[in-house]
């Protein structure tokens, strides 16, 4: 059975034959040339381990039972997503890591048991400026937070194969190909308020402000315990995991995220929904609303 650290070690194992990174371009399910999954990392898999990963189910029934609501590959219990990404708050806003949550917090096959249940996002960097001091403060100690929930995202320089973190769950600098600071001001979420949580699952959807300077998204209130929280809206309802961290990150103590796409969305009938729904709230005291009634 393999496990996150096993797929980790055979991403960057010395001597590959190719530089892998080089040449990715655009996403798994649109292109057919210069995918690492498709034409490296399967063909190791099948050679060593007689299993490419191709033919094993990765459908997360999220929202949809369609091949889009899938991971990119599944390596036993680990579900790998690839991205070729900007360090733009929009653009990582991508799938890396809402898609890698899903499928632990509730996306994945039904033969995978939660405790053998892992993820990796790829974010492949091309050409892309780095991170500004605000967009790393906020994301990165949303990307240790889900770490323990054995949802890792790692990002890898397009020229160089450099990657952050060097290994799985490790609080490494950030490299300045990566960032503008070597460090977030906190690697750590603080502790969620539940009390708060609570109290937001009755307030309305709100008028707006700008995150990043973006888009409108969402408004700060003072929750009953008089803690700071935010109520957002975003019209991707992956991205919705994304965004409530994120907003965690900038020092919220609860979060609630709107869905406001234009999408109707249907539930599509495996429990995906309500797993992801009680796990967020649970685990980090972000309430999703995606605007639909949850059986």
């Amino acid at each position: 059975m393999f496990d996150a650290h096993d797929v980790f070690d055979l991403l960057f194992a010395p001597g590959h034959t190719t530089d892998w990174w080089v040449n990715l371009d655009g996403e798994d399910n649109k292109k057919t040339k210069g995918r690492f999954l498709v034409d490296t990392l399967s063909a190791w898999l099948k050679e060593r381990h007689h299993d490419s990963g191709q033919g094993r189910e990765r459908m997360q029934h999220f929202f949809s039972s369609h091949a889009q609501s899938r991971m990119d590959r599944r390596f036993d219990g680990v579900g790998v997503e690839e991205k070729v990404i900007e360090l733009k708050y929009n653009k990582l806003l991508d799938g890396a890591l809402g898609g890698s949550l899903v499928w632990v917090l509730g996306g994945r096959p039904k033969d995978i048991a939660q405790g053998n249940a892992a993820a990796i996002g790829l974010c492949v960097t091309k050409g892309s400026a780095r991170m500004s001091a605000a967009l790393a403060n906020a994301i990165i100690p949303a990307i240790v937070a889900v770490q323990q929930e054995n949802a890792h995202v790692i990002f890898v320089h397009g020229g160089s194969g450099d990657r952050w973190p060097k290994n799985l769950g490790t609080r490494d600098p950030l490299p300045p190909w990566l960032s503008e600071i070597a460090e977030p001001t906190t690697w750590d979420l603080d502790p969620p308020s539940h009390p708060d949580a609570e109290a937001l699952e009755q307030v309305e959807r709100p008028a707006a402000m700008k995150l990043f300077e973006k888009r409108p998204c969402f408004i700060e209130q003072v929750g009953p315990n008089g803690k700071r929280v935010a109520v957002a809206s975003w019209s991707n309802q992956w991205q919705m995991l994304d965004v409530g961290l994120t907003l965690r990150g900038l020092g919220y103590a609860a979060v609630k995220v709107f869905y406001s796409g234009s999408q109707k969305l249907v539930p599509a009938g495996k429990g995906v929904e309500q797993n992801v729904r009680a796990a967020m709230k649970l685990k980090f005291g972000i309430v999703l609303d995606w605007g639909v009634a949850l059986d």
